[in-house]
């Protein structure tokens, strides 16, 4: 019997640094990844992807039984219990917000009960699943290693205090549009570079004259526009795992960040980056804001802190409980 099954996919909208699929780099651990299932043509992003989601879920039941542990590290998308069996333990990664709006929440809930184990991916996820939900799980945050790229020619204006806005999970738009037009009339030395966003975020900014609005770019374009950044803006709405904060940080690039429950799991303490806890405070900030050199003491902070070998070590720690119960 072997030990460790990984089941989950590759999401293609992170860059190559990015993903919580590097979990499979566990060393002596398999993985059942859904490209190579029917239907893994079909990008997380499209609605089809359920189908390859049902037959990973399908194959993967009647493969745990090899395995001494089975983690699915996509395990929002579970909805079928699972039968407990004293040899097996099955473990999920939970990476949304639980409250959020979403079909079949009673079934999933009752898929997270029939779990053995729940990695979440932030403390705030731990606190509502054990006051909602009475749900135990363990914080392990999610991994992440520097990037590696070829540095190329950013185009931007060196001169200027450029603010990069990556991502598109859990943003606050409006607080994003406030900001870059109340910049317009106290700080047109700052221009934002927005990547990664949805097409209507993508026309509602095209037009504002201090915001670079980006197609996909290759990740060596992608990394060196964030390494020569300034700053990275991230006006969140929730606190889980963040891989363009990570991304930021390992680069040595500060990231402005709310001050909101779980936000701390993985931004560095200020001032290292940035914090505003409402509106006013985020106007003074961006007010204040100068040119910023690449800080080293945030770069060892995030690779003391979220280098996969690291969190491997502290899954496989955690598996070793689940199999003394």
């Amino acid at each position: 019997m072997k030990k460790i099954l990984y089941v989950g996919y590759r999401d293609n909208s992170h860059s190559s640094a990015g993903g919580y699929d590097s979990i499979i780099g566990n060393p002596e651990t398999d993985c059942l990844m859904g490209e190579n299932v029917p239907f893994g043509f079909i990008p997380v992003s499209k609605r089809g992807k359920i189908l390859n989601v049902i037959f990973l879920g399908i194959i993967s039941r009647f493969k745990r039984l090899r395995y001494t542990v089975v983690h699915y590290f996509y395990g929002d998308t579970l909805v079928v219990p699972f039968l407990r069996l004293n040899k097996h333990k099955t473990v999920a990664t939970l990476h949304l917000n639980i409250e959020e709006e979403r079909r079949c929440k009673s079934s999933f809930i009752k898929a997270l009960r029939s779990l053995d184990g729940i990695v979440v991916l932030s403390t705030n996820q731990k606190r509502i699943l054990k006051e909602k939900y009475n749900l135990d799980s363990v914080f392990i945050p999610h991994g992440f290693n520097r990037p590696k790229f070829k540095k190329v020619e950013s185009g931007l204006n060196k001169s200027k205090i450029n603010v990069c806005v990556l991502g598109q999970n859990y943003r606050d738009y409006d607080t994003m549009e406030t900001i870059i037009k109340f910049c317009l009339e106290h700080r047109n030395d700052i221009c934002f570079h927005m990547i990664g966003q949805p097409q209507r975020i993508k026309e509602q900014f095209y037009n504002y004259c201090n915001v670079v609005v980006y197609p996909r770019i290759p990740d060596d374009k992608y990394f060196s526009v964030v390494n020569d950044c300034d700053y990275s803006f991230l006006p969140l709405t929730f606190a889980t795992a963040n891989n363009a904060l990570l991304e930021a940080g390992f680069l040595g690039t500060a990231s402005i960040l709310p001050q909101i429950p779980g936000v701390e799991d993985y931004g560095a303490p200020s001032p290292l980056n940035l914090y505003y806890s409402n509106m006013a405070e985020a106007k003074k900030l961006f007010v204040s804001l100068k040119k910023r050199n690449k800080s080293l003491d945030l770069i060892r902070f995030c690779e003391e802190n979220f280098l996969w070998d690291n969190v491997y070590y502290k899954l496989n720690d955690y598996y070793k409980t689940l199999m003394d119960k």
